[in-house]
């Protein structure tokens, strides 16, 4: 123990030496690498002597109840380990404090007051070991604590921002206004900075010389510049950082700390792609606008967290085997018994799907069935959902008979019944539902000059009316199609919620001019991968931005497919995804959809039992250049009838990467054309990058190649 002792104190007096040197001479201090790193151990040491000054002060003040023979040795051990410790944090984080990003003032008052904590500490350890007057080290240990308080106060408001405890305690009051009084970026984009990005990004430490705790700050951007480009999410900095590989170092948030959901990155894509308008109202989009009914679920999702449920869980099984294209079942929140339908694509409603939902009727608290053909018989079976708390009924094709029946529905608190059919009367039926908050009414006839009753205590939204002097941006038109894989006879169809709204567009990846583009009138078809641009344009009004559709012509399809190479074990699949006409998600790697290569290239056979004329073979793969996903640089095909005689049907050599390609994300395809054959195999050969250029951040290493299909024309 003597040992132990003497060890600990010639420690804390090297500990003390170095700090008081370095703060004498800081200002012609320059860290190493290494001692770069070893300070990021801060956060991870500034705990003890914050727990061990604790447990201290208390056996201090309450050493009349301990016995002295065993009070002294472990005030002793206790206060030279808090010693210790602060000295060692101290150090940690004087070499933490040499990186930049961080407030001047608040970086100060947390460093010397923490300073202060530990030289105190020491003297208090001195000053018991010399047996002065208890009163003098009762007075010290009183001043130690205070500045051990007030050292952890500024630490966590260089980490986490200003009035981080409080935060709660203010969001649950502002939460009590509806967020139709609120611009979208406050109601819907703020939330997810506050909750990824402002421990990283505030007044107080501003990694990056990035502040995104106020407006004015976030539009600066950082040192780099803006973090996002109004209109191109693709080239906004803000979302080639969240798409980085987790273990990269620009990756955004950093790998440790919570990621953004997929639904956040779609939102935020969506919101950046529609303009990224900092002053648009809430309220001014419709419900049926991609952007408001995905802001609406997060939101919904984020208070979900915190409700407890009571009912059971449905088993995974029964979930999974209820799932189909056209209807998808989700919790509304991780870890919740609480389950959520979402119908998709009207031409392939099935009224008997509501019915097979039974099977999870005590668990489903959320049903979305916007823009399906629902009819007043669904009612029957909509009611048996006993939880039922939120209701879309958007552009359906119920009556007020559907509304008298929903009333009896106990837990409803959100219904949404724009574009329906309705008139004055559903007001005082909808005032009869025993837990209904707030309705959606847009286009339904009924607007806010009829709704007047005082007592009815539900928010009725009927959309935005701006006065006359107010210019809005139009939001941009919407592509129809639920599936980027078009069949045969299949058209590219786009739509706009506003009358007299003008769609132009155009098919050849370039940006459509809200004048001289062509006008969309009549479906686009088309014969292979196509990038189909809109923008929405009216009088009075401000163009839109622009939406983007990649479009794929569904192709010949082969009796099977294999693979000849393997795949990274990472992202292994069969050759099936290769054929499946699934597209995979760009957003999400790990789904299936996607056969991913780097030690090898890839090398994949496809056999036709009935070999059809082939004149192009089409090859769909990912291009997120900064996340080291980049084209193949040679594809070789070759045919053979029996699959031991092979030819050489075409080569092609792709252009080498440039730096240009830095920022790019986003589907790519490969276009092999040839004179037309016939042939029952075909062997598609396509080689990976072995090194990455010396302008790219991974110069050297090799670079991974995603493909997730193949089609054949």
């Amino acid at each position: 123990m003597k040992f132990f002792s003497k060890v600990l104190s010639n420690f804390s007096f090297l500990l003390a030496v170095i700090i008081a040197f370095l703060l004498f001479v800081q200002d012609k201090v320059v860290l190493p690498p290494l001692l770069q790193s070893i300070g990021r151990l801060h956060p991870l040491i500034l705990h003890f002597p914050i727990v061990l000054m604790i447990g201290t002060v208390g056996i201090w003040f309450f050493r009349n109840k301990i016995e002295a023979a065993l009070f002294n040795p472990l005030f002793n051990t206790l206060l030279s380990l808090t010693v210790c410790s602060a000295l060692l944090s101290s150090l940690l984080g004087f070499f933490l404090s040499r990186e930049s990003g961080y407030d001047g003032q608040l970086l100060f008052n947390h460093k010397y007051f923490a300073i202060a904590f530990a030289f105190l500490s020491y003297a208090i350890l001195g000053l018991h070991q010399w047996k002065v007057n208890h009163a003098y080290i009762s007075v010290g240990m009183l001043i130690g604590f205070a500045l051990m308080i007030l050292s952890t106060h500024f630490g966590a408001q260089i980490t986490h921002g200003k009035g981080f405890i409080t935060q709660p305690l203010m969001k649950n009051n502002s939460d009590q206004d509806s967020v139709m009084t609120k611009t979208f970026y406050r109601a819907a984009i703020e939330p997810i900075f506050q909750a990824k990005c402002f421990t990283c990004h505030n007044e107080h430490k501003m990694k990056g010389g990035l502040d995104m705790t106020t407006i004015t700050k976030l539009l600066e951007g950082g040192d780099e510049g803006p973090i996002w480009k109004a209109g191109d999410a693709e080239k906004s900095m803000m979302m080639q950082n969240i798409h980085q590989p987790l273990d990269d170092k620009k990756h955004m948030p950093p790998n440790g700390k919570t990621q953004l959901t997929k639904e956040e990155i779609l939102l935020l894509t969506l919101w950046i792609n529609a303009g990224a308008n900092i002053d648009t109202l809430f309220k001014a989009y419709l419900p049926s606008d991609t952007l408001f009914a995905l802001a609406m679920k997060i939101m919904q999702s984020t208070k979900s967290e915190s409700k407890h449920y009571t009912f059971a869980t449905a088993p995974s099984t029964l979930v999974t085997s209820l799932n189909d294209p056209f209807c998808t079942i989700t919790p509304i929140a991780q870890n919740s018994p609480a389950l959520r339908a979402d119908f998709y694509v009207r031409e392939k409603y099935n009224p008997t799907k509501i019915q097979e939902l039974l099977k999870i009727k005590d668990q489903l608290t959320v049903l979305n069935l916007g823009n399906m053909p629902v009819e007043d018989a669904a009612m029957s079976t909509i009611l048996k959902f006993n939880h039922l708390e939120e209701l879309n009924l958007n552009n359906s094709s119920i009556s007020i008979k559907a509304l008298e029946e929903l009333k009896k529905l106990p837990t409803l608190r959100l219904l949404s019944l724009a574009g329906t059919k309705l008139d004055q009367s559903a007001i005082n039926i909808l005032s009869q539902y025993p837990a209904l908050k707030q309705v959606y009414l847009w286009n339904t006839g009924i607007v806010d000059s009829l709704i007047q009753r005082k007592d009815i205590k539900i928010e009725f939204n009927t959309g935005y009316i701006p006065d006359d002097s107010e210019v809005l941006t139009l939001n941009p038109p919407t592509f129809v199609n639920e599936n980027s894989i078009l069949d045969t006879g299949e058209s590219i169809k786009i739509k706009h919620q506003i009358p007299g709204v003008t769609i132009r567009y155009t098919l050849n990846d370039s940006t459509p001019d809200s004048t001289a583009s062509p006008i969309y009138q009549l479906p686009i078809f088309i014969s292979k991968y196509t990038t189909i641009k809109a923008r929405a344009v009216k009088e009075g009004w401000q163009s839109s931005a622009v939406s983007i559709f990649n479009a794929f012509k569904k192709g010949l399809s082969p009796s099977r497919a294999m693979l000849l190479s393997n795949p990274n074990a990472k992202y292994k699949a069969d050759g099936k995804v290769l054929i499946d006409n699934q597209k995979g998600n760009i957003s999400n790697l790990l789904e299936p959809g996607w056969i991913a290569y780097r030690e090898v290239p890839m090398e994949a056979m496809f056999y036709f039992e009935q070999p059809p004329v082939v004149h192009r073979v089409s090859v769909s793969y990912n291009k997120s250049v900064n996340g080291y996903i980049v084209p193949p640089t040679e594809a070789i095909l070759l045919a053979s009838q029996d699959s031991l005689q092979w030819n050489l049907i075409k080569k092609i050599a792709l252009p080498p990467l440039t730096k240009k390609d830095l920022g790019v994300y986003k589907i790519e395809t490969l276009d092999i054309d040839f004179s037309p054959v016939a042939y029952k195999y075909y062997k598609l050969n396509l080689k990976n990058v072995t090194k990455l250029p010396t302008w790219h951040p991974g110069k050297g290493e090799k670079g991974w190649l995603f493909v997730d299909e193949v089609f054949f024309y």
